[in-house]
């Protein structure tokens, strides 16, 4: 602990050493709820972790501005309602409080790119592209996916553009000509992290 003056105050500075692994760590924690939702909604497990480090760094009780809550950042009126009728049958609003649940989390997250995936962008021929759209649309929404390729929200007509192109066309678009910074920059976060757990893969198995 360190304490320096400053414009007549006192700063007090905490140095400490993080314990290695801690991502790893906590990513095993919940192996059990991801293999589960995985095997459901048919979502590969290397997908799935590499959205939540990315989402909340696998704190599960992560708020965004947004706000998004819990370990896959689920904003309740978009992806929370969509995936809770889809699990369901019935419309509902999830609260924080259910958000806040790792495993109700997992569930609506996991859920929630299973519609993005099998029902959004099932016309998409390459499962490379569909797989760069999914990934984009979890963070930037299905409408700005589609705006990128055909400058409409019709997914049906960007679909038809996207089937023109190769895979690498597609990842170019998404990281270019998403609407925020933060859409442009997603894609690449989340394939750098599932490589990763590509080859941790076995862990969690």
């Amino acid at each position: 602990i360190t304490v320096r003056k400053y414009k007549n105050r006192k700063i007090y500075q905490l140095y400490m050493k993080l314990p290695q692994n801690t991502t790893l760590e906590l990513a095993l924690s919940y192996k059990k709820i991801i293999k589960k939702y995985s095997k459901k909604y048919k979502i590969s497990i290397p997908l799935i972790l590499a959205i939540i480090e990315t989402e909340s760094s696998f704190n599960p009780m992560a708020r965004s501005e947004a706000p998004a809550f819990g370990l896959m950042q689920i904003i309740p009126t978009q992806a929370g309602e969509e995936a809770f009728k889809f699990i369901y049958g019935y419309k509902k609003i999830p609260t924080p409080a259910y958000l806040y649940n790792p495993e109700n989390n997992i569930k609506i997250g996991v859920a929630y790119l299973h519609l993005l995936y099998y029902n959004y962008f099932k016309n998409i021929k390459d499962k490379t592209s569909k797989l760069y759209c999914t990934i984009s649309a979890y963070n930037a929404g299905v409408a700005n996916v589609a705006k990128s390729f055909s400058g409409e929200k019709d997914i049906k007509e960007s679909i038809k553009k996207i089937n023109l192109y190769q895979s690498d066309f597609v990842y170019t678009v998404l990281i270019h000509d998403l609407p925020k910074v933060e859409n442009r920059e997603y894609l690449d976060k989340v394939l750098i992290k599932m490589e990763k757990y590509q080859k941790l893969k076995s862990k969690f198995e």
